[in-house]
């Protein structure tokens, strides 16, 4: 945290890092584009510094990701062409001359007039000046209408000989606004597109005047008044750009979706929109645009968003530079979940009429068994690890110096996170949000509640990981319940209040970096395949060597479905006794934890 809290006298700052694509919308004093905001935390506590900066990161994140919106949606979606002033002036022309035909419809015919003034004289009586003249305003329509039209004529043909555009400014307005086009005030391509619709006003008032004398077999002069060769590039309608009906999915949150969740959905359905355009209309999409994303996601590399190197750039530039900077790329799972939030938007986009069928579906990449390329730990990498530094005495904590020997002795959530789930199977952000409530009996028996009912801030994968483990013995042993009491007795809400959330929320976000680097330096992860989730495979393996089935089994870890169960289990509802008993037989021959014990001096 040291690169982004300040203390300002008594008081800490933090400091939140502008992204470089947004850096010229936030504008110092002297007017140049600021890199950084100072936001003051009014405290002097560091702990609780640390804990506000989180929020305050947040803040802006959700913040950065509605000026890119806004930003986007004034950026030009079609360039001003040859192409774009043909079908300007097309349009220009026929809205006109559909104008002038239904005036020309809608005029009074002889038999009209006749049962017009019939009803006036009745209403009115025969005399009637007021009846006299809604009369001649009826008959006199047409003469009216063809003097408004000369009159127009007359005006633009001025204004065209002038080069002067104040006449066609709404109509020009409406085309800018229409094809997205970032044109300039009275730059030449403005001046260009506005006397080419004075031009086409012009042939369709003089095709009127021809149609209202009955002659229709038209004769337009100008030599560009003519249907368009070339085709536009499909443009949404104003407010229904993707991001643009994010924004309104987002504020609707039909899936009660975290903030965070939708903050992250928000960046994810953004670079898809990166994809397929900006202003890509929402009932083009179809299968072959998921597709082709989907393809280049499996370049795409990991913390794209957070990488300096990255900044600025779109879908296909950070590809193409990542060629050159060699960050891994995402996983099929992490390529799922983007899929998976675009899946949930295209669902809404169906069922308010912007899309005919979810693009999305059956587009997930077919992922065998869940976690399958994660590998269980030998007890040899289990006792090396309870035998490091971190759990006997370190230099100082940071992943590097933890792993050194030295005096200093952990015992926050970094010490007891790998061992609760050597005997639990809980993930790691199941953990990290347990409050001390979460801690308690059961028939004499003392139980991990998890669950997500206790306070909003806790999340869970899903519905089936809520679960009652029991409290295994070797835990009790090794002083568990007495760090918990401490916990409850200095009134702390979370059982691990070192583990802060980070921007989105989650929990175990600094603990998961630091232990996949302190794993690295003790030795025990030798490839990607062993992480924290090895603790999950491993307590499986034992529980299977105990003669415990699948189903049992996912009772303690919290699994649902069929395809899950040939890893871990499918959820069945269980007894305590039962729970108990399948804990209780939880054994790993030759690992050795003895020295960890308390009655050994620990």
């Amino acid at each position: 945290m040291a690169k982004y809290l300040v203390r300002r006298g008594a008081n800490y700052s933090t400091r939140v890092f502008i992204p470089k694509d947004l850096q010229q919308h936030y504008l110092g004093r002297n007017g140049q584009p600021r890199k950084e905001l100072l936001v003051a935390l009014k405290t002097a506590r560091p702990d609780e510094a640390k804990r506000l900066r989180n929020s305050v990161q947040a803040k802006y994140d959700r913040e950065f990701a509605q000026k890119r919106a806004e930003v986007g949606r004034k950026s030009t979606a079609l360039p001003f062409s040859d192409t774009v002033v043909e079908h300007a002036m097309w349009q220009r022309y026929t809205d006109i001359l559909s104008l002038g035909d239904k005036q020309r419809l809608t005029n009074a015919t002889e038999d009209d007039l006749d049962e017009v003034w019939k009803a006036l004289e009745g209403e009115f009586g025969e005399e009637s000046i007021a009846a006299f003249r809604i009369y001649e305003s009826i008959k006199d329509k047409p003469e009216v209408e063809a003097a408004e039209r000369a009159a127009r004529k007359s005006l633009l043909e001025a204004h065209v000989g002038k080069g002067e555009t104040k006449s066609i400014q709404e109509a020009l307005a409406k085309v800018v606004a229409a094809y997205r086009l970032a044109i300039a005030p009275k730059s030449k391509e403005e001046r260009r597109l506005a006397e080419a619709l004075q031009v086409a006003e012009i042939e369709a008032l003089d095709e009127s005047v021809r149609r209202a004398a009955g002659n229709f077999k038209g004769g337009g002069s100008h030599p560009l008044v003519k249907p368009p060769t070339g085709a536009l590039p499909l443009v949404a309608a104003p407010g229904e750009s993707l991001m643009e009906l994010f924004d309104r999915y987002a504020t609707e949150n039909p899936n009660r979706a975290r903030s965070a969740t939708l903050d992250a959905a928000r960046l994810k359905v953004g670079l898809f929109s990166d994809h397929i355009g900006t202003f890509f209309p929402p009932n083009g999409i179809v299968k072959k645009h998921v597709r082709d994303w989907k393809n280049l996601l499996k370049l795409w590399p990991r913390k794209a968003t957070e990488t300096k190197a990255f900044r600025g750039m779109t879908l296909t530039e950070t590809i193409e530079a990542n060629r050159v900077v060699g960050k891994p790329v995402i996983t099929p799972k992490t390529i799922n979940q983007y899929l998976t939030a675009l899946g949930a938007f295209c669902r809404w986009l169906v069922a308010e009429g912007f899309l005919d069928a979810n693009p999305v579906a059956d587009m997930l990449l077919k992922i065998d068994e869940e976690d399958s390329d994660v590998l269980p730990y030998t007890i040899d990498q289990l006792n090396q690890l309870f035998r490091s530094p971190l759990f006997v005495g370190c230099v100082a904590f940071t992943p590097t110096k933890a792993a050194k020997s030295g005096d200093l002795k952990v015992r926050d959530h970094h010490y007891w996170l790998p061992l609760i789930a050597l005997f639990t199977g809980a993930r790691s952000n199941e953990l990290c949000q347990l409050l001390t409530t979460d801690i308690f009996q059961i028939e004499d028996q003392w139980v991990f509640d998890i669950t997500n009912e206790g306070d909003d801030d806790q999340q869970l994968k899903n519905d089936n990981s809520k679960r009652v483990v029991p409290i295994h013995p070797t835990l009790i042993e090794l002083g568990f319940l007495t760090y918990h009491q401490t916990r409850m007795k200095s009134g702390d809400k979370w059982l691990f209040p070192a583990a802060l959330p980070d921007s989105r929320g989650k929990r175990n976000a600094a603990f998961g970096k630091f232990y996949g680097t302190y794993s690295k330096k003790i030795g025990i992860k030798v490839a990607e395949e062993v992480n924290f989730h090895s603790f999950r495979h491993t307590l499986t393996d034992a529980l299977r060597a105990a003669d415990f089935l699948d189903d049992e089994i996912a009772v303690i870890i919290g699994h649902k479905k069929q395809t899950t169960t040939s890893r871990y289990g499918k959820v069945k509802p269980g007894s305590i006794e039962r729970r108990v008993k399948i804990i209780h037989a939880l054994k790993y021959p030759g690992l050795e934890l003895s020295h960890l014990m308390p009655s050994r001096g620990q």
